[in-house]
């Protein structure tokens, strides 16, 4: 899974709190086409799926979240806690949020929706890992 990559982003700090940038295309080469945002109250799991293709970073806004990323032959587990941090998916990896509190999570990914790309069984996405 060494495509998966958690990067610490630019972070500008003064007396009037702290400014978090993310050049898109300069750190992950990626165009954007989709933003969404996902909200918890508390402890609940989202994900479950993995896309065919479409590449995703997540940003913790508030809270925390775990994020668990396999590749069917190994899973990796990524704890997101602020927004000093992106954690980079690309497409062809299986993943799973654990959200433990009440949570804001930034997502961006460079597809737009399109359920057809989406691999929500696990066992379909293992057996086309293998091919």
């Amino acid at each position: 899974m060494n495509d998966v990559l958690l990067q610490d982003l630019d972070v500008i700090s003064d007396d009037r709190g702290q400014l978090t940038v993310i050049e898109i295309q300069k750190t992950f080469k990626i165009l954007l086409s989709r933003v969404f945002f996902i909200q918890t109250d508390g402890l609940t799991t989202r994900g479950g799926h993995a896309h065919r293709l479409c590449n995703q970073i997540f940003i913790c806004n508030s809270g925390s979240v775990n994020v668990l990323c396999s590749d069917s032959k190994e899973i990796t587990n990524y704890y997101l806690q602020d927004s000093t941090f992106a954690l980079f998916v690309p497409k062809g990896i299986w993943v799973e949020l654990e959200f433990q509190s009440p949570a804001l999570i930034t997502v961006l990914c460079d597809q737009p929706y399109m359920e057809a790309e989406y691999i929500r069984d696990v066992e379909s996405f293992n057996l086309e890992k293998s091919i």
